[in-house]
């Protein structure tokens, strides 16, 4: 088995520990979110970062 091309945009994008602790802590106070709607806020954080 391989890693699909969503699995690595997934990895990427919670590879700092501030995105993944954000993402994660904004998932459990909704109750949890599946994989492919976690993705999207994370670049979105990132890509804020960058710009800031």
């Amino acid at each position: 088995m391989r890693l699909t091309w969503a699995g690595h945009d997934f990895l990427d994008a919670m590879r700092s520990p501030d995105v993944w602790n954000r993402i994660r802590q904004a998932a459990s106070a909704a109750g949890g979110f599946p994989v492919d709607l976690l993705v999207s806020p994370a670049k979105s954080y990132l890509e804020g970062k960058i710009k800031g």
